[in-house]
């Protein structure tokens, strides 16, 4: 730096400052060096001090300027710093500095300093500048030095100056006794990474804290054989010493007697050490390369014995495809000699020319490889005797290092029991998605025949037959009939219907109850063959069905295109055996659930009616006496409870037969746009006696929106009635019950609640089970079969709805919430069926018929009649009932369906052949009343359906709606 032209500097004497003409730019620098700078005179008379020398120091700018810097300067060190300033301005070059400061706090450290001139225009110096830093110094290390040199080993200072700077080695004396060094010159310092001082610190500790454990007892050995050595002598040692930067280094040290005791003993010793570490990894390398190298030839011996042991077919080709290098397995395989392949392109080998589509493969592949695309493949080659063999061939391309395609590699395993296996694990997922798809069949029809045929559709390509028999044990358990045939000519036919045990091959099978097979049928003579060989089966095999230890028939399979089935295959039809059987159990007991459930149904139906029959006189009477207006107390009490009872056992009736439907799917909904709040308006309306009669408080809450629901009425009004019955008859007198109804979204919401005996939370979830009961007490106060909420969930779903029951256990009431989907239309108001239609005429009817098996309910009905100002005439049995139609030319005829002998069905038959009886109206009165009986005897003819014992007062309605508006009930 020469900064001479800018800076104009004032001598110290004068000014203890820089002038103003003082550079901005050279001060703002040395303000920011972390060095110590200076500028000064000639005779050392400081002029500028930058801050870090102030810090330092702890001397204020004017106390350094001019020669106040000395009181800084270490005593010992400040006439040798003067002598090699005097030195360097005479001889007017640079000079390097080296001296001890005082810290601030007292303590001196060592400074490493070059000073440089500033020449004028005349290349003379005028003032110098100095920059400084905190450093060690071999000066240092010469003063440690200097006390164990004695006066005949001194080294003139110069030479051991320059010796201990250039060398680039680490030189070091160790004294003995101390266990520590005394000197090491710079490179020991660069070596190991630590200071003079940090070094310093460790005194006695250097050696265990820094070299290596297993070197440092072997230090002592060395130590040893040094105590013994001559001073000419020169002894080696290598050791390892920790770096600071936590690595180790490997140093080979040269060391020689340097001082002896007063004894004569060794009391230190000199060494040069080199560092060795590189050296050492690359001779590590070296013999890991030359293990690797040794390996590899093993290796490669090995390899190729190995390869010629397996048949791995290895090849190297020229990348015209040129065959230069084959191992011995494949050679051998196909019986081949090296001869017989080097040299040639391999498409034309013996393993590769049996097929010009496996040599154009081939010659593709090598194309690809020589643009450097690998390819992999598997390919049928040829071995000795002409046997097939697939292996997995790979062919690689491989370069040099200039990147150019040198070699093609080839290699191949031979895959072919792979292949097997993989072909068996195919075939097995096949046939276990047969089975899969065959129980599908199997088990989703009740028919037989389509059973079976859907199972040979499904299982003929696959097992290659062309022909099934399926037989069944016939009712005396003597012989087999067919059921199912397939492949076989109609006029074989008659002579395969019917097989004795033992007769044939089905036959026999029966008979053993062990499966059969029969191979190359058309070379046998054997007599159990004879008739399928007639129809050009070649193999044949037949398994029983057998259920719970007893032979319900065979079912057999053959085919014209083969000789035999595999052992798989037979296993695989043996599976298919069992599935049918299993098939068959279950249409069996199917078919005889069904026949229970028509059985039982008709004893409901029959139990209805023969209920129904002495119920109808006991409401007649009750009815006869209402109208008689009796007036003593006990007598009406007695009618009202008989009819109360009449009424309980008609519900109880009509509740069974309603599940039935249910559960059989027998309910057909009649579904119209209605509002779902008249429908709980009329609901409430039904209940409200039961209501009042308990005195209890009911709170309706309807939607001011109609909730328009597409629905059936009448069921959704028995929901909301089973409801209401429910919450009046489980809750005592007294109490409260609720009825809201909500729109929520697109679906109505219905809560009804009550503050009865609730529901336990064990009960919760099986309420709407059939016959569950809420009331388990002894007594059964309340009645009722537990059927009422299975009926509302049903509807309810029927209806796309939901139920849900909740309650806070017993005592506490109960909630029923019921969702039912809304209508985007408008429900328009619900006619009223009582009144009869504008175009309808009312006819006054005088004269009625009643044709009924049974004295009291006809006597009954026809004195209510009469009472009514009817004119009636009774008839107890179809014919009778005719013959009095003649005569009395009834307008209306009650007819009994369930008569003796003639039914009330063939009555009505001859009553539509008599022109004199035209325009007579047929109501029916029956004990039946399921929807079938009441379609059944619209069809026969009737207008009306009436289910007894009849509700007098329904049937007097209807007697005088006109005959237009009339429907079946």
């Amino acid at each position: 730096m020469n900064m001479a032209s800018d800076l104009e500097i004032h001598d110290a004497a004068s000014s203890s400052t820089l002038s103003c003409g003082y550079d901005r730019h050279f001060r703002t620098l040395a303000e920011s060096l972390p060095q110590i700078v200076w500028l000064a005179s000639a005779d050392c008379c400081v002029g500028y001090q930058n801050r870090r020398w102030c810090e330092y120091t702890g001397l204020s700018s004017a106390d350094s300027m001019g020669f106040g810097w000395k009181r800084a300067f270490h005593a010992d060190d400040l006439p040798e710093t003067l002598r090699r300033w005097e030195r360097a301005v005479r001889e007017g070059e640079p000079c390097e500095l080296a001296f001890r400061l005082r810290r601030s706090d007292g303590v001196y450290r060592w400074f490493q300093g070059r000073a440089e001139p500033l020449m004028d225009d005349e290349n003379r110096p005028v003032r110098w500048f100095a920059v400084c830093g905190e450093s060690d110094d071999p000066v240092r290390a010469e003063q440690s030095l200097r006390p164990a040199l004695t006066p005949g080993k001194r080294l003139d200072r110069k030479l051991l100056e320059k010796v201990l700077a250039i060398a680039p080695s680490y030189i070091y004396v160790f004294d003995i006794a101390a266990r520590r060094n005394v000197y090491g010159n710079q490179e020991a310092r660069n070596s190991i990474g630590y200071s003079a001082d940090e070094l310093a610190a460790m005194g006695s500790e250097l050696l265990s804290t820094l070299m290596h454990p297993a070197d440092l007892a072997r230090f002592d050995e060395h130590l040893a054989r040094l105590d013994s050595a001559q001073d000419d002598d020169v002894l080696e040692f290598e050791y390892r010493m920790r770096h600071k930067d936590g690595s180790w280094r490997r140093f080979r040290s040269l060391d020689a007697v340097f001082d002896r005791s007063s004894t004569g003993r060794p009391a230190s010793i000199v060494g040069v050490a080199t560092e060795i570490t590189e050296r050492k990894n690359h001779e590590q390398a070296l013999r890991r390369n030359e293990d690797r190298h040794r390996a590899l030839i093993a290796s490669e011996k090995h390899l190729r014995r190995v390869l010629d042991s397996l048949f791995i077919f290895v090849g190297v080709l020229t990348p015209d495809g040129t065959l230069i290098e084959a191992n011995k397995g494949p050679l051998e395989a196909a019986a081949l000699s090296p001869e017989d392949v080097l040299g040639k392109v391999l498409w034309d080998t013996y393993w590769f020319n049996h097929s010009p589509e496996v040599q154009d493969q081939l010659r593709a592949a090598i194309d690809r490889a020589n643009r450097g695309e690998p390819s992999r493949y598997d390919v049928d080659v040829r071995m000795a005797g002409g046997v097939m063999m697939t292996i997995d061939f790979m062919l690689v391309p491989l370069r040099d290092e200039a990147g150019q395609i040198q070699f093609l590699i080839s290699s191949a395993v031979d895959i072919s029991e792979r292949n097997q296996a993989e072909k068996a694990l195919r075939k097995q997922n096949e046939r276990l998605r047969l089975l899969w798809e065959t129980a599908g069949i199997l088990f989703s029809t009740n028919n037989s025949d389509a059973m079976i045929q859907g199972l040979f559709e499904k299982i003929s390509d696959h097992l290659r037959i062309d022909t099934c028999l399926q037989y069944m044990v016939n009712e005396q358990a003597d012989a087999l009939c067919l059921q199912f045939c397939t492949g076989v000519p109609a006029d074989a036919l008659p002579s395969l219907s019917r097989l004795d045990f033992g007769q044939a091959i089905c036959g026999g099978v029966a008979q053993s109850r062990h499966p059969f097979m029969a191979t190359f049928i058309q070379q046998t003579e054997d007599a159990r063959v004879r008739l399928v060989k007639a129809f050009g089966i070649r193999t044949y095999a037949c398994n029983p069905l057998v259920a719970n230890g007893q032979v319900l028939g065979t079912l057999s399979f053959g085919s014209r295109s083969r000789d035999r089935f595999d052992d798989d295959e037979l296993e695989f039809m043996e599976t298919i055996t069992n599935y049918v059987t299993v098939a068959y159990e279950r249409m069996r007991l199917l078919s005889q659930l069904h026949e229970r459930d028509r059985r039982k149904n008709e004893f409901m139906a029959m139990l209805a009616h023969e209920l129904r029959n002495p119920l109808a006189p006991i409401r007649n009477a009750v009815q006869y006496l209402s109208l008689k207006g009796l007036s003593d107390p006990d007598v009406n009490w007695a009618r009202e409870m008989i009819d109360r009872q009449v009424t309980n056992l008609v519900h109880l009736i009509d509740d069974l037969l309603e599940i039935s439907r249910i559960t059989r799917g027998k309910i057909q909904l009649h579904k119209e746009l209605i509002s779902l709040s008249s429908v709980l308006s009329h609901a409430v309306e039904a209940v409200q006696p039961a209501i009042s009669e308990k005195r209890h408080v009911l709170s309706l809450d309807l939607s001011s929106d109609a909730l328009p629901v597409f629905g059936d009425p009448t069921r959704l009004e028995q929901i909301f009635v089973n409801l209401l019955a429910n919450a009046a008859k489980y809750t005592d007198d007294g109490g409260f019950i609720d009825v809201i109804a909500r729109r929520d979204g697109d679906r109505a919401v219905v809560r009804v609640r009550d503050n009865g005996i609730g529901i336990p939370p064990e009960m919760l979830g099986r309420i709407f089970e059939p016959f569950a009961q809420v009331d388990q007490s002894l007594d059964r106060s309340k009645g009722g079969l537990g059927i009422g909420l299975t009926l509302v969930k049903s509807l309810a779903e029927m209806h796309g709805g939901s139920v849900l029951a909740t309650s806070a256990g017993s005592g506490l009431g109960s909630e029923f919430t019921l969702w039912l989907p809304l209508s985007r239309e408008v429900a328009e108001p619900a006619r009223n069926d009582h009144e009869p239609l504008p175009s309808a005429v009312a006819k006054q009817l005088t004269r009625i018929l009643v044709v009924e098996d049974n004295p009291d309910a006809a006597t009954g009905i026809g004195k209510l009649l009469s009472t009514c100002g009817f004119e009636v005439k009774i008839a107890h049995d179809g014919k009778a009932g005719i013959s009095l139609a003649r005569s009395f030319r009834p307008e209306v005829v009650l007819l009994d369906i369930g008569l003796p002998g003639m039914s009330g069905y063939e009555v009505v038959r001859a009553f539509r052949e008599l022109p004199e009886l035209h325009g007579l109206r047929l109501i029916a009165v029956s004990g039946y009343g399921q929807e079938a009986d009441r379609i059944r005897s619209r069809e026969a003819g009737f207008e009306h359906h009436f289910v007894k014992p009849v509700d007098f007062e329904a049937l007097k309605a209807y007697l005088r709606r006109p005959q237009s508006s009339s429907t079946t009930r």
